[in-house]
């Protein structure tokens, strides 16, 4: 190799070179054209995955005697608000407080707080509240020195009373900056400022005794009076209502007209107390149970409320052994209706031989 390559074979070498590729890669483009793609191999891939469809329980406390307490709470506000009062929270949730008694003085005041209370109590009128509050201070006492006390505090009360004493520090460190001395700031906490805290306490704590009292109260009528239905053999709704209606001129102050008698003889086929629905637990019970069936997606299918966990958990048993033996029975048909249509295309494979074709002539 002592001696160049002319020009010209160079040139002609890498033209010849160069067509070469050029089929190459055109036989590489037609060879990925020919490539039948595998149609099944999102199935195939998805077939993998066992996927668990069946429902799970959710079972969820109802808290009856908490939605009374809402409804009359709402009512009492409404009205107190229209003669331009305030109705106190009377929620009956409650927080728990360690108090630490470290001094004589800390004695001293929780003490006081609990004279107050008693003294409270023995001018009340209402004898609902009275007796609650005089049950409160029964169940308190102050510990020796070093000791504790735990105070169960609604927090609707507590609220007002950190909402006090923080108004109480505000004002004191408004004086401070007004120049008041830390002597005259100790004197004034000493004297007026813990009167202050102590009688404006005992309004939040008498007004929160007294207005819990009034709905507490209001709450076990509404289910004594759903519990008060009598069931009378025999009794129809046209017995009920000549019952009203003779009661009618007394409330009334007036005599009333008689009772159409087509509409007594339409109630006189009706009985007056509906079996399905005497005594309905929605009116009666403190507590509730709602059952709920979830699928895999999360989406979630009431079954029903009902009076006790159990006949809550045995409705979803029930509901969830048809959901599975739904499922079944269309696995079965889905499997027969397969059947019928691979026969179908195996006897008529025009469809098929069309796609083919279409498939082929797009690989050309």
């Amino acid at each position: 190799f002592s001696k160049n390559l002319p020009e010209e074979k160079l040139k002609s070498f890498a033209s010849i070179l160069g067509k070469f590729f050029d089929t190459e890669a055109a036989d590489y483009k037609k060879e990925l054209e020919r490539k039948v793609p595998n149609y099944n191999q999102l199935l195939e891939k998805a077939g993998d995955k066992v996927m668990d469809l069946s429902l799970k329980p959710r079972i969820v406390e109802m808290d009856r005697d908490a939605d009374r307490r809402y409804h009359w709470t709402t009512v009492k506000e409404k009205v107190a608000a229209a003669k331009g009062e305030r109705f106190a929270n009377p929620s009956p949730y409650k927080e728990y407080f360690n108090v630490e008694m470290k001094t004589k003085d800390d004695q001293e005041f929780l003490g006081q707080l609990f004279e107050k209370m008693k003294a409270e109590a023995a001018e009340m009128k209402d004898p609902q509240a009275k007796k609650a509050l005089e049950d409160f201070i029964a169940k308190q006492s102050v510990p020796a020195i070093g000791g504790k006390h735990v105070f169960a505090v609604e927090k609707a009360l507590s609220d007002q009373i950190f909402a006090t004493a923080n108004a109480i520090f505000a004002a004191v460190k408004n004086s401070k900056e007004q120049g008041m001395t830390d002597e005259q700031v100790k004197t004034w906490l000493e004297k007026e400022g813990k009167d202050i805290y102590l009688n404006v306490s005992k309004k939040w704590l008498t007004e929160y005794i007294k207005a819990n009292a009034e709905v507490e109260k209001d709450v076990q009528f509404m289910k004594d009076f759903f519990r008060s239905e009598k069931n009378v053999p025999g009794r129809t709704k046209a017995d009920v209502l000549k019952e009203m209606w003779a009661l009618l001129p007394e409330v009334m102050g007036k005599p009333v007209p008689p009772i159409d008698e087509g509409l007594l003889e339409s109630m006189s086929k009706l009985p007056a107390t509906d079996p399905e629905h005497f005594q309905h637990p929605w009116g009666t019970a403190e507590k509730l149970y709602k059952s709920e069936a979830v699928d895999p997606f999360g989406t979630k299918y009431l079954l029903g409320i009902y009076a006790t966990k159990e006949e809550a958990q045995k409705a979803f048993k029930e509901w969830s052994g048809e959901y599975d033996k739904a499922r079944e029975d269309m696995k079965v048909e889905m499997a027969q209706w397969s059947k019928q249509e691979n026969a179908r295309l195996d006897k008529d494979t025009s469809a098929r031989d069309r796609v083919k074709k279409i498939l082929e002539e797009a690989r050309r």
